[in-house]
């Protein structure tokens, strides 16, 4: 942006036609510029330049002592300088006791912004905080950013790598050498720039665990809340085991009579109950079945058991094992009674 302007000013200029518009044009491009980058020179001497023509010659004094603080050496510095002195006294141009100029450069020479920078000298805070910052970048201590360093530097800042031309800047503009940019080089660039533009400084030194005031930033640490334990509802779990069906055994053993006999089916009936998940022991079914106890007959005493006979060799029926035989009574009948 700043090399647009530029070519558009020095185009009006020889044609003759630097008009209001276009100074005021060029004054904000240039200032857009220096806030996009406070270390972009070009854009510092454009707005000098910009400011000499609009008669704001304090705040082109201004810009002109920032450029000496980043230890610019430039021939245009002076040039300037002169031209700007010329502008504002024009009568007494040679005059070195001229006291209005003097108080002009002493507030621009002495500035002082707090807690940064006292009267153009850096704060002794200040200073330990740049010291610091540069120690921990400064990972191979040989007391120099190298090109990697630097690099790792401009990505926390900024958060993308640094271009070559401005490695290229600061090697040219702030101490340097071969290794890379030294201490008292990243120290009087941070200078220029808090002169510049403080509100830069801040943003930097909070993106680098530091407050305006220069007292670093708490590390924020997650909370470490105690969870106090719950008694917890356990259901009781639903059985899976289904309640053993019973199962009923029924043995049934019929009693074999020999033929012609007459009586009533003797069963016998043994009922087993097992649930399913439990093998019970199979009921021994027996061979003879004992029907229910027969009474006692009063001809013949006590009935045995009915045996399942294998041959039938009479036709004889047994006696009928609920059947009893009963005893005959005789009635004796009352004599006639006499008429």
């Amino acid at each position: 942006m700043w090399r647009t302007t530029d070519e558009k000013l020095q185009q009006a200029e020889k044609e003759n036609r630097l008009d209001d518009l276009l100074l005021e044009e060029s004054y904000n491009n240039f200032k857009e510029c220096l806030d996009m980058d406070p270390a972009c020179i070009e854009a510092r001497f454009g707005l000098i330049y910009i400011c000499g023509h609009m008669d704001k010659f304090p705040e082109a004094m201004e810009e002109l002592s920032i450029l000496e603080e980043l230890g610019i050496d430039d021939d245009r510095i002076d040039e300037l300088k002169d031209n700007i002195i010329k502008m504002t006294n024009p009568d007494e141009q040679d005059d070195e006791e001229d006291e209005e100029l003097p108080q002009k450069k002493a507030k621009v020479e002495f500035v002082t912004i707090p807690p940064f920078v006292t009267e153009g000298e850096i704060t002794p805070p200040f200073k330990k905080v740049l010291d610091d910052i540069f120690n921990r970048f400064d990972k191979d201590k040989d007391g120099h950013l190298s090109l990697k360093e630097l690099d790792s530097f401009h990505r926390v800042v900024n958060g993308s790598p640094i271009a070559q031309s401005t490695v290229q800047f600061l090697m040219d503009n702030f101490d340097s050498s071969p290794q890379g940019l030294s201490s008292d080089g990243f120290t009087g660039f941070y200078i220029g720039q808090t002169i510049g533009d403080v509100s830069e400084t801040i943003k930097d030194l909070k993106q680098l665990g530091f407050n305006a005031d220069l007292s670093p930033i708490p590390v924020q640490t997650a909370p470490t809340t105690t969870k106090v334990p719950t008694t917890a509802t356990t259901k009781a779990p639903a059985p899976t085991t289904k309640a053993p069906v019973p199962t009923t055994t029924t043995t049934t053993t019929t009693a074999t009579k020999p033929s012609g006999a007459v009586s009533p089916k003797a069963s016998s009936t043994t009922t087993t109950t097992k649930p399913t998940t439990a093998a019970a022991p199979k009921p021994t079914s027996p061979t003879t079945a004992t029907g229910p106890a027969k009474p006692t007959s009063p001809n013949r005493g006590p009935a045995s058991p009915t045996k399942t006979p294998t041959s039938p060799t009479t036709n004889k029926s047994p006696a009928s094992p609920n059947k009893s035989t009963p005893a005959k009574t005789t009635q004796t009948k009352p004599p006639p009674r006499k008429k």
